[in-house]
């Protein structure tokens, strides 16, 4: 049972793992082309950085919270 929790918590780090990579500059760059990021860049395409930052940012918060809960309940307190 303890085995499956640790796969889901394996799962949700991996997802908030991909939230992290809207920042990455491969992304970054296609977003950049897609959107018109060019001279006349409009407000929906700032709009659109603003939130894959805010959406990354979530994704490193969401990150540390899902390693610390593996971590955690990983740990064996008692000897056996």
């Amino acid at each position: 049972m303890n085995n499956t929790k640790n796969v889901k918590l394996l799962y949700c780090i991996l997802g908030s793992f991909m939230l992290t990579l809207l920042q990455s500059p491969y992304f970054f760059s296609a977003t950049y082309t897609m959107f018109g990021g060019a001279s006349g860049a409009n407000a929906f395409t700032h709009m659109i950085y603003r939130l894959f930052g805010v959406i990354s940012f979530g994704g490193v918060i969401l990150v540390i919270i899902f390693s610390c809960i593996l971590i955690i309940s990983n740990i064996n307190l008692r000897n056996k």
